[in-house]
């Protein structure tokens, strides 16, 4: 049985402000096996605590982990995860039910409040992930989870991956350094996303596509905006076609069914309105 220690932390400088979270989780050893510091946009702290512990319990699940030890300096959402308080914020009962969704799926998962002094590197990295907005992936990067939000319907056997660097991937999709990794999550054949900024009502989300990599149809109650930062895609709106290219951008209603195919390599900058809690 793999039993995992989690310390997770969640950072807002103003609440609401500038938001990141930290995961460190070691093992029976005490060895290190995965370190997260990430920027998650303008949050309020609590979000970001439980932000920082979703992504926690999803790496944990990604290591094979059978039991796991969440530690936090957040008394408050300890508290919620163990019952002892009720969720009462709307914006919050969304991550919670996430969260223990999460949680009921190992044999043993056990919340333990720690004072911050006690929870040092996990801050460290929520503060890191602020100071390098736009540069994910601190330390051993690790995805999203598995069955990715959009596609997981769609395409139930792709799994989520960890955000290193694919040289099979087309050269459009590279923007950073040989040194630099980026949390990018697999979604589909040619298809990967990264969640940029994450708001109260709004997320921000990066889609690359490689030339010929389609979207099936599909519908979702969020409005969604889409514009083209390289490359061409060909969308499939209800009844009407149209090919959105470099600097152009379109709004799909939510409830609409609509499909998308790649044209060229092609990088797509999405909206999302609410957010979209299966991409956190």
């Amino acid at each position: 049985m793999l039993v995992v220690r989690i310390y997770t932390d969640g950072a807002s400088r103003g609440n609401p402000g500038e938001a990141g979270i930290g995961v460190a989780i070691y093992g029976q050893d005490n060895e290190t096996l995965v370190e997260l510091g990430e920027y998650i946009g303008v949050a309020t702290n609590n979000v970001a605590e439980y932000t920082a512990l979703i992504r926690g319990l999803q790496a944990a699940k990604k290591l094979g982990a059978n039991k796991v030890e969440v530690y936090a300096d957040s008394e408050l959402m300890i508290k919620q995860m163990k019952g002892q308080y009720k969720v009462k914020n709307e914006g919050l009962q969304p991550l919670y039910q996430q969260a223990r969704a999460l949680f009921l799926e190992f044999a043993s998962c056990t919340f333990t409040h720690v004072p911050r002094e006690k929870n040092k590197r996990a801050d460290a990295l929520a503060n890191q992930g602020i100071d390098n907005k736009g540069k994910k992936g601190i330390g051993q990067p690790v995805s999203h989870g598995e069955g990715q939000g959009l596609f997981a319907n769609v395409f139930p056997e792709t799994k989520g991956t960890t955000g290193r660097r694919d040289d099979k991937l087309s050269t459009a999709w590279v923007e950073e350094t040989e040194t630099e990794v980026r949390n990018w999550v697999r979604v589909a054949p040619g298809i990967s996303r990264e969640t940029l900024a994450v708001g109260e009502k709004m997320m921000l989300v990066k889609f690359h596509f490689k030339k010929g990599a389609l979207v099936p149809r599909h519908s979702h109650p969020h409005e969604q905006s889409s514009y083209i930062v390289q490359g061409k895609l060909l969308y499939k709106i209800g009844d009407e076609e149209m090919v959105l290219e470099k600097g152009e951008s379109l709004i799909i209603p939510g409830g609409v069914e609509h499909e998308a195919v790649a044209l060229e390599d092609t990088v797509d900058v999405n909206t999302f309105v609410p957010i979209r809690e299966d991409y956190l």
